[in-house]
């Protein structure tokens, strides 16, 4: 199996060391950022093969990132984590429709396992 190259990028320091230690120990080359500008940055110079992207962050939220990252490389693979957007079902649906349009290629909804996060990699 080839290795895969993964970036986390949730502002919650505690929450992407983790999961990055985790990937890690099933295999996989993981990068983390805090936010999504340093995303941005990461991406000037690296190209994972999947990005799992938390939607709200200081600096750069993940749905402007999402929709940068997009604009320099639109094939990339972009997961967007985030609590309950809405706890309307209707309002909720429109929501991951809209990220689904700016180029999200799934949702995460957090608390997410690592089982959750391999089963999108792979």
């Amino acid at each position: 199996m080839t290795q895969k190259n993964v970036l986390i990028v949730d502002d919650s320091h505690k929450t992407a060391d983790f999961f990055a230690e985790l990937l890690r120990a099933e295999g996989y080359h993981v990068d983390v950022a805090y936010d999504g500008q340093e995303a941005l940055e990461y991406f000037d110079l690296n190209r994972p093969d999947i990005t799992f992207m938390d939607l709200i962050m200081p600096i750069m939220d993940g749905e402007k990132a999402l929709v940068e990252i997009k604009k320099k490389s639109p094939e990339s693979k972009i997961i967007m984590m985030a609590s309950p957007l809405s706890s309307d079902e209707v309002l909720f649906n429109i929501q991951l429709l809209s990220l689904k349009e700016k180029g999200a290629n799934g949702f995460i909804q957090k608390p997410y396992t690592l089982e959750q996060l391999i089963s999108k990699i792979n």
